[in-house]
């Protein structure tokens, strides 16, 4: 904690000076104008327990800190980088010694320079804890790991067991028993991912290097470890946290470019000890004037009701939000009372998991004059300039949207998908539902066809149009994609029945394994939504709350479709938004009529 006596001025940040380490290091603290342009290292780590039992000696004082960070500064001391210019070690800037946590106006005011300090520094030490003998020798044989994963050229059908031995030894890779694996999984499954700091000091990061007891490896050389092992499909046994930040920061510039909702979405599933951090802690990455609509508050209110941030920042964002995607992120798990259903509890995870629909319906394939073309696709409108949103903010925070509707939903798929398709219990639970599907699509689209082209499209979003396995492949191939896929799960059921399928012959299942894991990994992008039908004769995906009844609506300027629900009990007029929706038909190849589209009103959103 810094010294209290110690007040900054405007623009300035601390900097700690490593005098030595050992069980109580000893360190000076300094302060410096930002602006001066000092030479310093950063510190990014994970708090571990939070157990302020041990101690660091700062100008004199004696400073309760984590074991986790004594250590950290430990490896600080021991990697004995100077500075270039002074030739003196470098010091280094860490959160909990530079900033006074017990000062609100300070804290919010160091919190806004976050982005910059993290920027300026010349190195990012990511530090991932003392480790163990397979992960020190996992990040020693990095390279020589990535070099034999490229070797290898199909991806396994998703798992480490699937994993064949003699590719393996043919590459020069150890077998999959030996220890180093474990160091690689430790690797990706360090807590240090969990951390939503971690998004903004790694993006703005020019070089990061990760620290593990007396170990250290370039951050794009871990990187590429996580490229190699993605490609292969050898990543399912990763947590969620490691796969979502490193494909997110592989490429910080990609990060730095990417939407407002992209990056809360990625904050909403980390981990922070003040759940008004999930806002704050990403302020940094956006844009000017979103940073401007965001005030940073640690006032005891907010930090006890952190959903006045999010209301606050969303009132403000909503109004100048081109596409709407805010709305798609507002469904959860749970949510202040308070809270209107248009706006994100940044705090809850989303009712929809990892995914939304809105992204991945900027680049779709489209039907229109009788040509087809590839480019962004908004709901009804698949060519030309879109429609602006026409949004108003009324009384009691109730949002206005301008917009048409289209449809209702009719049946709805009685659970969401089960099972990974691994195994004789996931596969049966995976047939399950997509036989219910199959059925339901069936009748609502009056075909006989199994599958119909149009139900393969809506089970992944619309994702069969992505991606270089399937760009531009007929609807025919990917019905036959379907089949084969459906044939290997009732294979992987009972691989003990008689079946004369010459497409189980295992030459043929090698050279469709990369298709059928495609579009199987596509299939669990979207494994919370429910599959369902409408009275017009459409099918689609929406969200796990879905009902029959709910109204499917079009706002004017939204990527997607939405799902409004109205409660008889209550207010006629005002409609609860339940989430959005991937609608076939609306989403892939057909413009909204234009008789449809002359039907406008104002939605209004409680």
């Amino acid at each position: 904690m810094a010294n209290k006596c110690d007040t900054l001025l405007p623009g300035q940040i601390r900097l700690i000076d490593i005098v030595h380490g050992g069980d109580v290091p000893v360190l000076n603290i300094r302060a410096v104008l930002l602006d001066s342009r000092p030479e310093y290292e950063a510190l990014s780590y994970c708090c571990g327990t939070g157990q302020l039992d041990h101690t660091v000696v700062c100008n004199g004082c004696r400073v309760p800190v984590t074991e986790t960070l004594r250590d950290a500064i430990n490896n600080l001391t021991l990697r004995r980088h100077f500075s270039e210019s002074s030739g003196k070690h470098c010091p280094v800037w860490i959160d909990a010694l530079a900033i006074n946590q017990d000062d609100p106006v300070e804290k919010a005011q160091q919190i806004q320079l976050m982005g910059q300090i993290f920027k300026a520094a010349q190195m990012v030490i990511a530090w991932f804890g003392k480790g163990d003998a397979a992960v020190w020798e996992a990040m020693d044989k990095a390279a020589a790991l990535i070099r034999g994963l490229r070797l290898i050229e199909k991806p396994f059908l998703g798992s480490w067991d699937s994993v064949v031995p003699e590719e393996f030894a043919a590459a020069g890779l150890p077998p999959t028993d030996q220890p180093i694996w474990d160091g690689v999984r430790s690797l990706f499954q360090n807590e240090w991912y969990k951390r939503v700091w971690i998004v903004q000091e790694s993006a703005k990061a020019s070089r990061i290097l990760v620290a593990c007891g007396s170990r250290h490896l370039p951050w794009p050389l871990l990187m590429k470890l996580h490229k190699e092992l993605n490609f292969l499909r050898l990543r399912h046994h990763f947590p969620e946290h490691s796969p979502t930040t490193i494909e997110a920061l592989q490429v910080s510039e990609i990060l730095m470019d990417a939407e407002v909702e992209k990056l809360l979405s990625l904050g909403r599933i980390k981990e922070t000890t003040e759940p008004v951090d999930r806002l704050y802690a990403l302020r940094g990455l956006f844009r000017q004037e979103v940073q401007e609509m965001i005030e940073v508050d640690y006032s005891p209110q907010m930090l006890c009701e952190p959903w006045r941030a999010y209301l606050a920042f969303a009132k403000k964002y909503v109004l100048v939000d081109r596409s709407l995607e805010l709305l798609a992120m507002a469904p959860s798990t749970h949510r202040p009372v308070e809270l209107p259903s248009w706006c994100p509890n940044l705090d809850a995870p989303s009712r929809e998991g990892r995914m939304n629909i809105s992204p991945w319906a900027k680049s779709q394939t489209v039907r229109h004059g009788g040509t087809t073309q590839k480019g962004i696709f908004w709901a009804g409108f698949p060519f030309g300039t879109p429609p602006s949103p026409q949004v108003q903010l009324g009384a009691n925070a109730q949002l206005q949207v301008h917009g048409f509707r289209v449809d209702v939903v009719a049946r709805v798929v009685s659970k969401q998908k089960a099972g990974s398709g691994q195994g004789r219990a996931g596969s049966q639970q995976t047939l399950d539902w997509l036989y219910e599907c199959l059925k339901i699509a069936q009748e609502a689209l009056q075909t006989t066809a199994s599958p119909p082209a149009g139900l393969v499209r809506a089970l992944c979003a619309g994702e069969t149009t992505r991606g270089p396995k399937f760009r531009g492949k007929s609807s025919e191939w990917l019905c036959d994609l379907w089949r084969d896929f459906v044939r290997l799960l009732e294979f992987r059921k009972d691989p003990e029945r008689e079946m004369n399928d010459l497409w189980l012959n295992l030459d043929h299942l090698d050279q469709r394994r990369t298709e059928i894991a495609h579009y199987q990994d596509n299939l669990g992008l979207w494994e919370s939504f429910r599959f369902f039908s409408t009275t017009g004769g459409r099918i689609g995906l929406g969200s796990p709350d879905l009902r029959g009844g709910d109204v499917i609506c079009v706002f004017t300027g939204s990527m997607v479709p939405s799902v409004l629900r109205y409660d008889r009990d209550g207010s006629p007029d005002v409609a609860t938004f339940v989430g959005e929706a991937y609608v076939d038909g609306l989403m892939h190849n057909e413009a909204i009529p234009d008789q449809m589209k002359e039907k406008t009103e104002w939605f209004i959103l409680g």
